[in-house]
């Protein structure tokens, strides 16, 4: 981390820091609507949808971007109540 020189930041006197990821999980899910409960194995004619969906929007230039938590950004809060900073 980086802070500006003249902003004058002391970390020898923050207390209760913490340190976490944010969560960006929603903005990866598909809406509601859209969740159909169906059968993801056996005979039938929904079996392998999954698949074939996700190749049709390969086909088309649409690839969805996969969830990964190690590459959301950091959030940092330091104090706690009134006084807490992020």
């Amino acid at each position: 981390m980086r802070f500006n020189g003249a902003l004058n930041v002391d970390f020898s006197k923050w207390i209760n820091v913490r340190m976490q990821r944010e969560d960006n999980s929603h903005l990866f899910k598909a809406p509601e609507f859209q969740q159909i409960e169906m059968p993801k194995f056996g005979a039938g004619s929904e079996y392998g949808r999954e698949q074939r969906e996700e190749a049709r929007r390969r086909k088309y230039g649409m690839h969805r971007r996969k969830y990964v938590r190690e590459n959301q950004p950091w959030l940092l809060k330091a104090g706690t109540g009134e006084t807490s900073r992020k």
